[in-house]
């Protein structure tokens, strides 16, 4: 088959698209910028460009669906930007194309949706949702709307969170009891695989969901022990307003909320995402996997060693920002200004010289702090070498003005040396968006 799939580097979008090469398929990938051509003689994938943020009219899509067997609509975002909106990318873009599709007489359309895109629909990310699943399903096309619960994937990112919150010693929860049906990615992109090989006798809606309904608590626990942590967290139960309060502080300082607690991932999280199972187990012909089955016996120390580390450069992150901020605050006045002002005088400032090295040397550290915990990620590597450059540049400086400080019983020259190990580690191992 010749198949056009959006959103062929995302999560569900990915792995379809390499499981149907696998298969013998032809994939047309439908993506936001062509790839370089290649240099090599592997044949060059199937592409056309086209940006969902900017919806083009449905009449762009007909010479590009001339020869399609299927159409699958894999494009999702979980928080809006300035430049991509739910309404574009969930709604107008993915509409533009199912009318293309009806009209070129594509024999089959796969919309990946979300569960909870129904009539009780309330957040935008549902709402823009539903209304693309509704324009598909009063058009002249056979189609699937398969609407997925969290989905599981050892590389997805909610599934790295919740990977990472299951192996903290103390869990700080959100109070709520509502259901959670987590489906593994692999039972998604088989059921979709069946869909495309043996298309329904009509059009329909899947709900892609795992064989239990879970409370988030009872979640956590499962995955916990398919990570293999032995003994139980404390458990710490947080008010939903709670925690909704401290998002909006985020957002206020930061400029958005966190992204798996922006105010519509809580309401989500409150109203709970359950389903019955057995429309995903009729195109698996088996049960979806439960939760102890997501890790396979292979994947569960890397993955276990994964969230951990990750945990660990969270830490790091915070502690070493918590030295740079507290050492600015030491420096404007909190500590004794005029002996900070005698050992600014060992490298031969003094007088106002030396008050401006004191304060402007202030300024810097706070501003490296809070840039660290501030700053989007793109920016911080920035932050990072200018960080190793000021503590490189007054270690150098040190050792030739008053090399006696290394030999210091409290070492303060020598600690040096973890800090630049653990800001290069930040550096090498925190992801760049």
């Amino acid at each position: 088959m010749k198949i056009l799939i959006t959103g062929t580097s995302g999560l569900i979008g990915s792995a379809l698209t390499a499981q149907l090469e696998q298969r013998g398929h032809t994939v047309v990938h439908a993506v936001r910028r062509l790839s370089a051509p290649r240099a090599d003689s592997a044949k060059a994938r199937e592409e056309i460009a086209v940006n969902f943020a900017q919806p083009p009219p449905s009449h762009w899509w007909l010479p590009h669906l001339q020869g399609i067997d299927a159409v699958v609509n894999a494009v999702g975002i979980f928080q809006e930007t300035a430049s991509s909106t739910f309404e574009a990318i969930h709604t107008q873009a993915p509409a533009a194309l199912f009318r293309a599709a009806a009209e070129t007489a594509v024999p089959l359309v796969v919309q990946i949706s979300a569960l909870g895109a129904d009539e009780n629909a309330v957040t935008p990310f549902h709402t823009s949702k539903r209304a693309a699943d509704e324009v598909l399903r009063h058009l002249a096309v056979k189609s699937v709307i398969v609407q997925p619960s969290l989905v599981y994937a050892p590389q997805g990112d909610s599934a790295a969170l919740f990977n990472r919150i299951a192996v903290l010693p103390v869990w700080v929860l959100p109070a709520t009891k509502a259901p959670i049906q987590p489906v593994h990615l692999d039972d998604v992109v088989a059921a979709v695989i069946a869909m495309l090989e043996h298309p329904p006798a009509s059009s329909c809606t899947v709900h892609a969901v795992g064989p239990q309904a879970l409370a988030l608590q009872e979640y956590l626990r499962k995955l916990r022990q398919a990570l293999g942590v032995a003994h139980d967290p404390l458990v710490l139960e947080v008010p939903l307003p709670w925690i909704a309060a401290v998002s909006r502080a985020w957002a206020a300082v930061s400029g958005r909320p966190p992204q798996f607690a922006s105010p519509d991932a809580l309401h989500m999280l409150a109203q709970g995402n359950a389903a019955d199972p057995s429309g995903l187990e009729r195109w698996l012909t088996k049960h979806p996997r439960p939760v102890e089955s997501f890790l396979a016996a292979r994947e569960r120390d890397g993955a276990r060693e994964h969230a951990q580390v990750h945990n660990l450069l969270v830490w790091m992150r915070l502690s070493v920002a918590a030295v740079w901020i507290v050492t600015g605050l030491l420096s404007l006045g909190l500590y004794p200004v005029n002996q900070s002002l005698q050992l600014l005088g060992d490298f031969g400032l003094h007088g106002g010289w030396a008050l401006a090295a004191l304060y402007l040397g202030a300024l810097l550290d706070l501003a490296l702090g809070f840039a660290m915990l501030l700053l989007p990620a793109r920016w911080l590597r920035w932050v990072w070498r200018t960080q190793l450059l000021v503590i490189v540049g007054y270690t150098l400086l040190i050792t030739a003005r008053i090399p006696q400080w290394w030999l210091h019983p409290f070492g303060p020259i020598l600690k040096n040396l973890p800090m630049l190990v653990g800001i290069a580690m930040l550096a090498a191992l925190t992801r760049r968006r």
